[in-house]
């Protein structure tokens, strides 16, 4: 699991798969002494009390679904890898199911917690570093609420125009069976932001707010 790792900081590296206890050779290499490790099973890992015979361990437990609640754990994950650093080591976050949602989330938090870095350049670091295809809207709202809370000022909030809003429901109403329909949806979305007046591709996460607030649309209009 070792070679799937990615460094996306001073001393710190990620990733979506757990490690394991056969990685610590290679995980010491790296100055590696801190593991914030995620179970995503809700039954614990056999592998925290191997890997926790070389290294300090932080095992979390979290599922990659908009309504858990992770940014209970933000402040504690940063001071974790703060203490890898204060001892002159590295530290890695572990695990997700396969999934870089949580790991990358948790790697947000600490840039704007340690390094006072707004969301956006945080997300676009981590994205230059190890491109993000997706993330966990509920996450990125935790991490919106993080931003406010630290007061680190950023990026306002994208909103959907009323024009996009009356679009929207006259796509949903014309639905036969009184659902909504994600692929109209979906395409009317990526067709009003693709003629965005700078010219520029909608970032992901303006096509995740403006397809959750047209989704809430259809369900009051329905």
């Amino acid at each position: 699991a070792t070679s799937m790792l990615t460094n996306v900081g001073r001393d710190l590296y990620a990733c979506e798969h757990e490690l394991s206890g056969s990685d610590a050779p290679a995980l010491q290499r790296l100055r590696v002494t801190y593991i914030v490790l995620v179970d995503t099973s809700g039954f614990g890992s056999e592998d925290h009390v191997l890997l926790s015979r070389h290294f300090y361990v932080l095992q979390i437990c979290a599922f990659d679904v908009s309504s858990f609640v992770l940014s209970d754990r933000f402040h504690e994950v940063s001071q974790f890898i703060k203490s890898a650093h204060m001892s002159n080591g590295a530290a890695v976050i572990s695990g997700g199911g396969g999934s870089f949602s949580i790991a990358a989330t948790l790697v947000l938090a600490n840039s704007m917690i340690a390094d006072k870095m707004c969301l956006r350049d945080a997300f676009t670091q981590l994205d230059r570093l190890r491109p993000l295809d997706s993330l966990n809207l509920g996450f990125w709202r935790q991490l919106e609420q993080l931003e406010s809370d630290l007061q680190l000022g950023g990026a306002e909030r994208v909103e959907v125009s009323l024009p996009l809003q009356e679009a929207a429901v006259h796509v949903l109403r014309r639905a036969a069976d009184g659902r909504v329909d994600s692929a109209v949806v979906a395409q009317l979305v990526e067709q009003v932001l693709s003629q965005r007046s700078d010219g520029t591709l909608p970032e992901w996460w303006e096509l995740a707010e403006l397809n959750e607030q047209i989704s809430c649309i259809g369900t009051h209009e329905s």
